[in-house]
């Protein structure tokens, strides 16, 4: 099979330092978004009247939409997280793994 026959070793940890600055990244805006959601008062068309229902044509039935909107959209941010945690878990390992299947090449070409 020609899997051990390489004589090139090839240097990840540039793609792995990018990979996870980006998840770095996209960690902080989550952080952000989270951060910069305010709550809506009952005035708060007063601050933006653009943006208030009567503008935009629609209206929300009732507050407990708003809450059960706000608790998915909670729901959706930690499973965002959690697959990005996890798909970073599985990047580091597949890295670790072409590791030593490098060191495995160079053990076999030593010997």
């Amino acid at each position: 099979m020609g899997l051990f026959k390489k004589k090139k070793v090839v240097d990840w940890t540039e793609r792995l330092n990018r990979q996870q600055q980006q998840v770095k990244e996209i960690r902080e805006e989550q952080k952000e978004a989270a951060n910069n959601t305010t709550p809506a008062t009952p005035f708060s068309f007063f601050d933006n009247p653009q943006s208030s229902p009567m503008f935009t044509g629609t209206q929300t039935s009732s507050y407990s939409d708003d809450s059960s909107s706000d608790e998915k959209k909670k729901k959706l941010l930690k499973t965002l997280s959690d697959l990005t945690t996890r798909v970073e878990d599985l990047s580091n390992q597949i890295y670790k793994l072409e590791q030593r299947i490098e060191l495995l090449e160079r053990k076999n070409n030593l010997y």
